[in-house]
């Protein structure tokens, strides 16, 4: 059985874990892995939340587990049954390796700001004001 499949070993070595089988397994945060924990706590942000102790940090460990060994094929089951509470500390500390390497790196640039024009308009016609009640036509300033 391959431990690592293509797509993740593209994107990430891996932080090795031991699991109670005493297996060596790598923990990959690749794309699935991402969107599994998005899928079941609504966002990355509410996982991150959870893990600084707003709610039940082991079961998101558990799950990030679960995420991160996604790419190994094993189901989520067998997953679970290897993992070792004794073993928690070196999970978080392996989780995050592997998630700050699976993450892509800062470029240092900001996200380019919304177009607006010279005057601080957000658009063609904008007046900055809401709609008018009034039915009545008007004309084109650009007539």
């Amino acid at each position: 059985m391959q431990n690592v499949s293509d797509s993740a070993r593209l994107l990430a070595k891996g932080t090795q874990v031991t699991l109670k089988d005493g297996s060596t397994q790598a923990l990959v945060f690749d794309f699935e892995a991402i969107a599994m924990l998005e899928d079941r706590y609504g966002s990355l942000d509410a996982f991150v939340a959870i893990l600084q102790g707003t709610g039940k940090r082991f079961t998101a460990i558990k799950d990030a587990m679960v995420a991160a060994l996604s790419h190994t094929g094993m189901p989520a089951d067998k997953i679970v049954k290897l993992l070792e509470f004794k073993q928690f500390q070196q999970y978080v500390e392996a989780l995050s390796a592997a998630f700050n390497e699976g993450m892509p790196e800062a470029t240092g640039q900001q996200q380019p700001p919304l177009a607006t024009s010279p005057n601080g308009s957000p658009g063609n016609g904008s007046t900055g004001q809401p709609p008018s009640s009034s039915d009545a036509a008007t004309k084109s300033s650009s007539a």
